[in-house]
């Protein structure tokens, strides 16, 4: 299918009548259970909450800003994503249609631009709170992407940074993975297994690998280098799979991947159950592979070995987790003080479980306040004062979304308090996906409709820090002459290097000013032979050598009689003052004998013209010498043989 022909599934809809929906914020039956200072947090930092809790910050330059647009495919947002940490920017990548649409970096894109014109406007209202319902008429932007990735017309479903963000690894309806550059569009490579929809992708730790999973119900290992029965090398080539590891019974919709250090005598303890996979885990950084299926289970694949060319045929199934509701999104929980092993957490149905992924121990069971399907989760930090008012600290919060338009934050610092329910926010349209960024700065999601919303929240001030706002630059002074000229380039920016002209000479000057007599006066007042012979050498590709010889008295004509006359035996000069000396005896030959000093500098350019005439005929002699010389060595050398 063709992207011309590709038509979103909300267009294929029969038209209804238009109905004015209101996001009111669900607290009718969770402000029991709902923490009031992460209420408060939320409200101030990010706008989330009803008018009433949301302060009016309007102007302030600590208030949070939000930008709602739709993408150009108007098509149902498949998934939300940053590029890696440890990046200055982080790129928004959003996969809706035939297309993913990327978002920066730079604060010069189009979305930073839009976030920071629309900075006081939080969301909310003095009745009930747009908080991310799309209304075109009044709070919808035209944000367009500042690239986008095609997928050859075919509806992209998942998307994946190589930890560096330079590479995008995309999965499609057509069965393929595509990897391209983030910068140029280009697509480096395509892998093709089947025709089914791939759903999920996540690139390896090494950065040249790639795991994916569909609706086959495969998880499959891709090498950017090659190898699987694929061709290596240019643009769009095709490659198989390096590994495929069967085993789910139904689609695979999330996968993840996990790295850790092997420690016998932790497993050791564990139950019988677990004594199998225990004894598989040594004393090395172990890479796993984990896939979420609609088959209602989690599982965990050994990849110990293929990253060292292993592929031989073996069951590599660590861990069958069941879940218990079609799975639909996977995510790990780094390690921590308080957590020192990295675990699992998946999402399905209206539930929400933590998982052991060494062990295959359910950790944890949250039953959410979601009346449908949760599609989405993410991990996002908050930075805040401790309770001294004194020091920052970072708290990690567990965000769960779902088709019924509400969104939930829990508590995930200490897995042992049972990820408590914090705050909660209702939206008028289903939820498919949500993301924050690494540094906890934006918070997007993207609903079935199309419509996309990015929070931005607001700047964290310490307490006991005023925040002075500048002065306005009143237009017409220097200030506002100057404004922007201490602007540092962005990531994305095209830097161009001016180069500052260098200053011409002074005979220079006079000659692009046709001032020929002058530039050659000034040329020999600099005494520099070579800028010298170089100013006569370009009089006489303009012809203006004899103008600027000419009328000359004996004040003028001395310096260049001077220095033809000691310097025209210089073989170095010699081609260009030969013509010069020539010149001056056909101008000035009917003024000899009116100047002693002239007279002395004629005389002494024809001692020197005689000398160099005599060396020359010397050295022809002595030439002719040496010709017969050899000649005749030559000839007898000849005789000889």
């Amino acid at each position: 299918m063709s992207s011309s022909q590709y038509r979103a599934s909300t267009a294929l809809q029969a038209p209804q009548a238009a109905v004015t929906r209101s996001a009111a914020f669900a607290t009718s039956s969770d402000s029991g259970s709902s923490n009031p200072n992460e209420q408060r947090w939320w409200c101030t930092k990010f706008g989330l909450g009803p008018a009433k809790l949301v302060p009016s910050q309007s102007g302030k330059a600590t208030a949070p800003s939000r930008v709602v647009f739709e993408t150009t495919s108007k098509a149902t947002v498949s998934q939300v994503l940053f590029s890696p940490r440890g990046q200055a920017c982080h790129q928004l990548a959003v996969v809706a249609g035939p297309r993913v649409s990327l978002y920066g970096p730079g604060g010069n894109c189009a979305l930073s631009r839009a976030l920071s014109r629309r900075g006081g406007s939080s969301g909310g209202s003095t009745s009930e709170p747009n908080l991310f319902g799309k209304n075109v008429e009044t709070d919808g932007v035209d944000v367009r992407p500042d690239r986008s990735v095609g997928t050859g017309g075919h509806p992209a479903r998942c998307a994946s940074y190589r930890r560096d963000g330079r590479l995008l690894a995309i999965g499609s309806d057509a069965g393929d993975v595509r990897v391209c550059d983030t910068t140029s569009r280009a697509t480096l490579r395509t892998f093709r297994a089947s025709g089914h929809s791939v759903r999920a992708v996540q690139w390896l730790s090494d950065g040249k690998r790639i795991v994916s999973g569909g609706d086959d119900a495969i998880v499959r290992i891709y090498d950017l280098g090659g190898g699987g029965g694929g061709s290596v090398g240019g643009s769009g080539d095709s490659g198989g799979p390096i590994l495929q590891m069967p085993g789910h019974g139904d689609a695979i919709r999330s996968v993840a991947v996990l790295r850790f250090k092997g420690d016998k005598g932790a497993t050791a303890a564990t139950a019988t159950a677990a004594a199998s996979v225990a004894s598989k885990i040594k004393e090395d950084i172990r890479t796993l592979a984990i896939s979420g299926s609609y088959d209602h289970t989690v599982r965990v694949w050994d990849l110990e070995g293929m990253l060292d060319g292993d592929d031989e045929p073996r069951d590599r199934c660590m861990a069958v987790m069941d879940h218990g509701a079609p799975v639909e999104d996977l995510l790990v929980l780094p390690a921590s003080a308080v957590q020192p092993n990295a675990l699992v957490v998946s999402a399905g149905g209206v539930f929400v479980k933590v998982w052991n992924p060494l062990t295959g121990e359910c950790i944890v069971t949250l039953h959410t306040k979601h009346s449908k399907t949760i599609t989405s989760i993410c991990l996002i930090d908050i930075v805040r004062n401790d309770e001294e008012g004194k020091e920052r600290v970072t708290n990690k919060r567990l965000v769960t979304a779902g088709l019924d338009g509400l969104i939930r934050i829990h508590a995930a610092d200490d897995i042992t308090q049972k990820l408590p329910y914090l705050h909660g926010a209702k939206t008028p349209h289903p939820i498919t996906a949500i993301g924050a960024s690494p540094d906890g700065a934006r918070l997007v999601v993207g609903t079935s409709n199309g419509v996309v919303t990015v929070r931005q929240r607001g700047k964290i001030v310490p307490q006991h820090v005023s925040l002075k706002r500048k002065a306005r630059v009143q237009a017409g002074t220097y200030s506002y002459f100057m404004r922007g000229a201490d602007v540092s380039a962005d990531a994305d920016d095209h830097s161009v290097i001016l180069e500052r002209k260098k200053k011409l000479k002074s005979y220079d000057v006079m000659l692009k000013q046709f001032r020929y007599g002058d530039a050659l006066d000034e040329a020999l007042t600099s005494r520099q032979p070579d800028a010298i012979v170089a100013v006569l050498e370009e009089l006489g590709k303009r012809r203006g050598l004899g103008q600027a010889l000419s009328n000359r008295d004996e004040e003028t004509l001395e310096p260049i009689l001077s220095f033809t006359a000691r310097y025209i035996a210089k073989p170095r000069y010699s081609p260009i003052l030969i013509g010069v000396a020539d010149k001056l005896c056909d101008i000035y030959s009917g003024v000899v004998g009116q100047s002693e000093i002239i007279d002395e500098y004629f005389d002494k350019l024809r001692r020197h013209v005689k000398d160099e005439c005599r060396v020359q005929k010397s050295m022809l002699r002595l030439i002719g010498q040496i010709d017969i010389v050899m000649c005749a060595g030559q000839m007898q050398g000849d005789e000889s043989d």
